[in-house]
């Protein structure tokens, strides 16, 4: 019998697209390094719609705001020599493939924000078990808290709180299970977001027994400065990762206060390329 008895667990799908199935080659490719993580999110999930990269910020801001349209141009051109881009093709033929798969499957589009939430669960999920050495099931995609080793809670009523993790990474202390740390994806951050994952971090910190206190990563592809530093000195929230740091920095080349709190994010410890979650998970 597995250690890892595996609990209620929300697999997320959409239709009868079969994620894992789809990324499962990442986990046996013998030529990806876990400093090749980036550009796998980035090829996998960004989209483009004809020369705009969406989601390095809110679409609205893109369309009225020319700093951002300034940004997103300067991401633009990072991402074209260190994807890299093949000769002859645009930066928009390379990212995005999860969305044309989602196209060939289904024959018609699918919400934009599903795709890219399942995709990211997922990816995430199994560039885990690449990068740590973990088995499926020691990384679980959307488990009720209460179903997780290492938590009390009372039966029933209204004192269990309806706290399900993104993922949800288990390690053995002293031959027992337990949980070694959560992550909350959110490839943009909203201000209903945070909260809500600040709210089920604390749930998660306050109700912990036994074992080490669980370990909370913010997973996050946001560009705001602002939304960033909101996340990051969250004391409920131990890290959070960037999808790409270098891409982050480079669309902020030029503007010394962005790049400034960047810097104080970074040497505080509290923002990290998404390569070093896979070390901090290990």
């Amino acid at each position: 019998m597995s250690l890892w008895a595996s609990g209620p667990s929300g697999p997320i799908r959409s239709g009868a697209f079969d994620y894992e199935a789809y990324f499962a080659h990442y986990r046996t490719d013998p030529d990806i390094v876990v400093e090749d993580a980036w550009k796998i999110y980035y090829r996998e999930l960004l989209r483009m719609h004809n020369q705009t990269v969406v989601h390095i910020v809110d679409g609205n801001l893109l369309d009225e705001n020319r700093l951002w349209k300034n940004r997103e141009r300067r991401f633009r051109d990072f991402l074209t020599p260190n994807l890299p881009i093949p000769s002859g093709r645009q930066v928009q033929d390379v990212v995005g493939r999860l969305y044309a798969a989602h196209g060939d499957h289904f024959g018609r589009a699918r919400q934009p924000h599903n795709i890219e939430g399942a995709g990211f669960a997922y990816l995430t999920r199994t560039l885990l078990l690449r990068f740590c050495g973990l088995s499926p099931d020691q990384v679980r995609i959307g488990p009720v808290w209460t179903s997780l080793p290492g938590y009390v809670h009372l039966a029933g009523g209204p004192d269990v709180p309806k706290i399900k993790p993104d993922i949800a990474v288990l390690k053995a202390v002293n031959g027992r299970p337990d949980t070694h740390g959560v992550v909350s994806l959110k490839w943009t951050i909203r201000h209903d977001r945070l909260k809500n994952t600040l709210t089920e971090a604390q749930e998660l910190r306050n109700r912990k027994r036994g074992g080490r206190p669980t370990y909370v990563a913010f997973l996050t592809n946001e560009f705001s400065i602002g939304r960033l530093r909101s996340a990051a000195d969250s004391p409920q929230i131990n890290c959070v990762y960037h999808v790409s740091l270098n891409a982050l920095s480079a669309s902020y080349v030029g503007e010394t206060e962005p790049g400034q709190e960047i810097q104080r994010l970074r040497a505080d410890g509290v923002l990290k390329d998404v390569s070093a979650l896979f070390s901090n998970m290990n």
